[in-house]
């Protein structure tokens, strides 16, 4: 079990040639700012049947992020539950990877997206998320289930998408 409390408190981070890997574990973060994982710069994030749990304005479930080709996740089970605005599920950006299968996320707050795949990194390699059997639902104003953005991309297989929120859109491009 991870726990903080306080603004801009991560759970766990993987940067550099680093890695973490979770099975059965629960993060759960309470404070502005404070994300539950964080892979970067190179950093390789895995987790079996384990939960993430934020409570927070901008504090994002997962951010997966760095401009290195090599940072990535890999979630197996579990989930990823975000109360806050602007606290997104899953944050993919940089050219980077992430791949979930069987999870569960769900975001509540306005401007709370589930999962965001945005742009690319200097090399041009676009940043990608792979969903199987995964179940997504938002609740909030302008909170999307799916955002791929700035040439980012989303490929979901098997997987359920539920919205609730004025300007709440299931797929955002």
């Amino acid at each position: 079990t991870i726990t903080t409390t306080g603004a801009n408190s991560a759970g766990a981070i993987a940067q550099g040639s680093s890695s973490i890997h979770l099975d059965g574990s629960s993060v759960t973060t309470q404070g502005d700012g404070s994300t539950g994982l964080v892979a970067r710069s190179g950093g390789i994030l895995s987790t079996i049947n384990t939960t993430v749990t934020t409570t927070g304005d901008g504090a994002n479930g997962v951010n997966v992020v760095g401009e290195d080709v090599h940072t990535r996740l890999k979630m197996t089970g579990g989930g990823i539950t975000t109360s806050g605005e602007q606290s997104i599920g899953l944050y993919v950006a940089d050219g980077t990877y992430a791949e979930l299968d069987g999870v569960s996320i769900t975001t509540s707050g306005k401007q709370a997206n589930g999962v965001v795949a945005s742009g690319m990194n200097s090399s041009g390699v676009r940043s990608q998320v792979r969903l199987s059997n995964t179940t997504l639902s938002t609740s909030g104003e302008q909170s999307a289930g799916l955002v791929a953005e700035g040439g980012g991309s989303i490929n979901a297989n098997d997987s359920t998408i539920t919205t609730s929120g004025d300007n709440a859109a299931g797929v955002m491009l």
